[in-house]
């Protein structure tokens, strides 16, 4: 018998457990992206594959299980965004966009992909990266294998217990960069350092995740062949494939680290730093030594030739007695104390730290020569001393008209020196009152999607109750929301998406438990699985006009008291939710979909929704042909009667309908997809008749009560349509 695991933490289940005795994950989700590996496959005849974990722009990684070494592994699977496709109910393999040179392309990203993890794996002795254990390819792309590391991420310790003194974050990091000198004297960089990257273990020290992403800059003269950015801890170079990469790229990605630990502000964006010469700010309440200031603003300079070159520099300046440092702090660097509060969002201990005495350093982006420096120093700090004179003046002109604005004012006034336009000019301070304030928050990890020149927003560090999102970033209009961007998110409560979104991701607001309100444009076109799912304090919501597609769960298990379907959308699938909604409705001119008796139905013959609540028998009209996917998805059914008029009864048509005890399909019912009535555990009898010429895969698997079946001779039939326990008949 072959030994079940949890595809979450992949602990062992005994036979019938559905929910994991360890974590308590439903086996039975379905929680799978469409473009992931299937659970349960089997890599290289030795990795089972579990649930994602993890999702880049080049990759995907999975919690994976080693059936050689009998231990927990993750596992990268080379998936470049926008070349790379895969419909996993169909196959594992990757469909991939071949144009002009892009076979050649697709088979060298590939080799390097491979060459370079292999390179990677002989490097078992540094202690703090993970280990990287095999490479091979399959299924069109190649796979790297590491090791799993448990803990929490550094990012959410952070969130969840606030700043790191200077002496904590020294303890926990300073391994990593000694580790990470050790890859760079071997021509290695990582290129994707960042809070989630690294993981706090249960025994309290630090390890760097992820060498999917490293490089031998060596072997390929300072360039990658694909680019690699995470907004506010990417180096500028990593933006423009002219520039060379090197040990520098890791330490501002490691400084942005620790900048982020000991401040709980994240770097502003590269290339906004570059076009807004935004500072970058140090409250002294958190008493950062002056050196490791000068260590961290010279780890982040952004031009690579006047910035700290290596790991062992970098922990050196960040050690140094703070008169040692001085004299190297000293120069192209102007420290000034400034009111103004800085708009990146913060960890828990600086949230509520005053206004006022707060450090800004800001990069001399000049880069006069240095025989023009000691001019320049003095020029600067004459222009400090009658710039603090007129701020101290005007401070005590105004002190009194500051204190009594409004916090909206405040509000008002922080959104637009971020660039956005607030209506506090135009409306009534009443008329403001009765709205909530929102922060512009920029604090988002994002994507280039090439394909449709726009950004694809993919984490969100904020902890904001109310946001507005941002409509452009570098440039692109943001076109879509991640998977996953606010998952689980039990803060938010009211969101302005962008004004150019045309796509909102798998399970990008899932279980958003306090979500209220969610303003979405006219511009938005598709809304994929789960977008919405467990959203239970979502009560209402307005889809636009030119929405075209709404997706599996979409709407599952939310408040909504009351939703109008546009009349533009052209694809709806089974099991979203919608038929929950106690007012749902159709607009005028809708002519794909219309509603009978509470059941959804394709003006072109097809059966799409039936509501899962309704129990007892039903007889599928006369009118329908096919059944759609999800149709009868966790159906209270128990009977199911299917007429010879209908043909098809697509992939997943009744899966995990529990209560289904009868299906009885008449003849003229040709064929029936993929995991059509799989997971009907209760489902005792089946009727198939003669016409049905074929059966997909896992068609009726987990029907534990079904014991026998009858069907045409010629029917095809996989090795998975049926379980081993079932004895297959054929008509004479």
């Amino acid at each position: 018998m072959q030994m079940r695991r949890c595809m979450k933490c992949m602990e062992e289940l005994l036979e019938g457990d559905r929910f994991c005795p360890v974590c308590g994950y439903d086996q039975d989700s379905g929680s799978q992206p469409s473009n992931a590996l299937k659970q349960n496959t089997v890599l290289h005849s030795r990795y089972l594959i579990g649930n994602v974990i993890g999702r880049g722009g080049f990759g995907i990684t999975y919690v994976g299980w080693d059936m050689t070494l009998e231990m927990k592994v993750a596992v990268k699977e080379y998936f470049p965004t926008g070349t790379a496709a895969r419909s996993n109910s169909y196959s594992n393999e990757i469909q991939w966009d071949f144009t002009d040179e892009g076979k050649i392309g697709w088979s060298d990203g590939i080799q390097r992909f491979l060459k370079e993890a292999r390179k990677m794996a002989k490097l078992d002795s540094v202690s703090s990266i993970v280990r990287v254990r095999d490479a091979f390819d399959e299924n069109q792309t190649a796979y790297i294998v590491m090791d799993f590391v448990e803990g929490v991420t550094l990012k959410n310790y952070l969130l969840s217990h606030g700043v790191l003194r200077y002496g904590e974050c020294m303890r926990l990091l300073s391994p990593i960069l000694d580790s990470l000198a050790m890859i760079h004297d071997r021509g290695f960089i990582h290129r994707d350092i960042s809070p989630d990257n690294i993981m706090l273990q249960p025994d309290g020290t630090a390890r760097l995740l992820d060498m999917g992403a490293a490089v031998d800059v060596r072997a390929n003269k300072g360039h990658a062949s694909m680019a690699v950015i995470k907004r506010n801890f990417s180096a500028p170079e990593q933006y423009m494939e002219t520039e060379i990469l090197g040990s520098w790229t890791d330490v501002y990605a490691m400084a942005a680290t620790m900048y982020y630990c000991m401040t709980g502000k994240v770097v502003p964006e590269a290339m906004e730093r570059e076009l807004k010469k935004t500072p970058l700010c140090f409250d002294p309440n958190l008493y950062i030594p002056v050196h490791v200031i000068g260590a961290l603003c010279d780890g982040l300079k952004m031009q690579a030739d006047g910035r700290i070159q290596d790991m062992q520099e970098l922990k050196r300046r960040l050690t140094a007695q703070e008169a040692d440092a001085s004299e190297d702090t000293a120069g192209d660097e102007a420290i000034k104390e400034t009111p103004v509060q800085d708009q990146i969002p913060k960890t828990e201990r600086v949230d509520q730290a005053e206004e006022s005495g707060r450090y800004s350093i800001k990069e001399d982006t000049g880069r006069s020569k240095r025989l023009k420096q000691g001019m320049k120093i003095a020029l600067v700090a004459v222009g400090l001393m009658s710039t603090m004179c007129v701020l101290t003046m005007m401070f005590f002109l105004f002190r009194d008209s500051v204190s009594s604005a409004s916090s909206d004012g405040k509000e008002s006034a922080k959104m637009e020196s971020a660039g956005w336009k607030t209506q506090a000019t135009t409306e009534s301070r009443a008329t403001e009152a009765t709205e909530p304030s929102l922060e512009i928050d920029y604090d988002f990890c994002y994507e280039t999607d090439e394909i449709k020149s726009g950004i694809i927003l993919t984490e969100y560090l904020g902890e904001e109750s109310s946001i507005k999102l941002p409509s452009e970033m570098v440039g692109l209009p943001v076109t879509e929301l991640g998977e996953y961007l606010f998952n689980g998110n039990s803060t938010l409560e009211k969101v302005i998406l962008p004004e150019h979104l045309e796509y909102i991701s798998y399970w990008t607001f899932k279980d958003c438990v306090n979500l209220k309100q969610v303003e979405i444009p006219d511009s938005l076109r598709v809304i994929y699985d789960g977008a919405f799912e467990g959203c239970t304090s979502l009560q209402y919501l307005e889809l636009p006009e030119g929405l075209w597609k709404i997706s599996l769960s979409a709407f599952q298990n939310t408040g909504l008291k009351s939703l109008t379907i546009p009349s533009t959308v052209e694809v709806l699938e089974g099991s979203s939710g919608i038929l929950s909604i106690e007012n749902l409705t159709f607009a005028e001119g809708n002519s794909t979909y219309k509603m009978v008796d509470g059941v959804i139905y394709n003006i072109n013959g097809g059966l799409t929704d039936f509501p899962e609540s309704r129990g007892g028998e039903f007889t599928v009209p006369a009118e329908v042909n096919v059944i759609e996917s999800f149709a009868f998805n966790n159906t209270s059914l128990t009977t199911l009667m299917i007429p010879g008029n209908v043909k098809v009864i697509e992939m997943y048509g009744a899966t995990g309908s529990h209560s289904l005890e009868t299906v009885v399909m008449e003849d003229g019912v040709e064929a029936l997809g993929d995991s059509c009535f799989s997971g009907c555990d209760n489902l005792r009898e089946v009727v198939i008749p003669q016409s049905v010429m074929m059966i997909g895969g896992y068609a009726f698997s987990r029907c534990d009560s079904l014991k026998s079946v009858t069907i045409s001779r010629d029917c095809q039939v996989t090795e998975s349509t049926f379980d081993p326990s079932v004895e297959i008949q054929y008509y004479d």
